[in-house]
């Protein structure tokens, strides 16, 4: 009689991760939203590939499809915008 352990190993009887959506994770999106807020262009698309890297490492050490990486990726990005656009919403800078 085969085992529990057993039926899991065969293939059509694994589980399935569900990651937590990136666009959901506020702490890290207003940290994001604030690092961005303070820096100057040229800075702030320096600090957005290196988020951009560092999200796509670990979704890929996670095992996501890379598609499903980039949605992900994508909604990230869209929550910082909205953060930034709620924290100064007549797009004034402040030096």
């Amino acid at each position: 009689m085969a085992s529990e352990g057993d039926k899991l190993a065969q293939p059509g009887h694994g589980c399935e991760v569900i990651l937590f959506p990136l666009a959901g994770r506020v702490g890290r999106i207003r940290q994001v939203a604030a690092g961005l807020a303070k820096r100057n262009p040229r800075q702030a698309e320096f600090y957005r590939r290196q988020v951009t890297d560092g999200l796509l490492r670990k979704l890929h050490g996670t095992g996501l499809q890379p598609h499903m990486a980039l949605v992900q990726i994508d909604e990230f990005w869209r929550a910082v915008d909205r953060a930034l656009h709620h924290s100064n919403p007549r797009g004034e800078i402040h030096d």
